[in-house]
């Protein structure tokens, strides 16, 4: 049976529920690893575009691309994945910091909807 969650903007509990097969202590450690995981894949995401390392940017964004699906975050998944096939097409390597600014502001209300349902999940 599915359980009804609030809805957000920014990413989808059902997703997530889905993938854990309705296990919501699975669920929270899924969110828990995210939110984890988001400041360290930021960190090398910038690292990589200061050092324009074209291949690390595509790997990074293609570790958060996949991190933001298993949540159902879509639009930031987007972003990363035009950051992905722009990084590998050098005509288009200039698009990525216009990239990079967009998945900044998508970032933060994300992570205050995904630590309030981290809250929901844990209370």
């Amino acid at each position: 049976m599915k359980m009804e969650w609030p809805n957000y903007k920014h990413f989808s509990p059902i997703v997530i529920q889905d993938i854990a097969a309705d296990d919501t202590e699975l669920m929270a450690e899924v969110i828990k690893e995210f939110i984890k995981c988001i400041p360290i894949y930021l960190g090398e995401l910038d690292a990589a575009i200061r050092e324009q390392d074209f291949s690390q940017i595509k790997f990074v964004a293609h570790k958060l691309k996949g991190s933001s699906r298993f949540i159902g975050a879509e639009a930031l998944a987007s972003l990363l994945q035009q950051m992905e096939i722009s990084a590998d097409q050098p005509t288009e390597v200039h698009n990525i910091p216009g990239y990079l600014a967009q998945v900044h502001l998508v970032i933060p209300p994300l992570l205050e909807e995904v630590n309030e349902f981290y809250g929901v999940l844990t209370r």
